[in-house]
């Protein structure tokens, strides 16, 4: 069974309950990293108003194109813990918006 990019993130970030050990697994897994880069560009598009976008837009947003490429990995990095904060603790990240879905 195929899973989306959002269920495969939370799966791997609740499988782990120490940080440190999750991001380096996130660093020597080069599809986990490639997901956790493409989140955080659909981060930035779609939560423009949040702190990590706002953060990544004042130190990246002048810079050249290899600056913001290597900018988004220390990005999709701040996005996983601020995911696993909100599967573990109900923490939403500063200035995001959450929709409500009526069920």
């Amino acid at each position: 069974m195929r899973r989306s990019g959002f269920e495969l993130l939370i799966l791997l970030v609740t499988a782990t309950e120490d940080t440190k050990i999750h991001l380096t697994y996130w660093h020597r897994s080069k599809s986990h990293t490639a997901l956790l880069v493409e989140l955080a560009w659909r981060w930035l598009k779609f939560q423009p108003e949040s702190a990590m976008s706002q953060w990544f837009h004042q130190r990246f947003g002048i810079a050249g194109k290899r600056s913001r490429r290597i900018g988004i990995i220390a990005m999709a990095r701040h996005l996983a813990i601020a995911l696993w904060r909100f599967v573990e603790h109900r923490e939403v990240p500063v200035g995001a918006i959450l929709k409500t879905v009526d069920a």
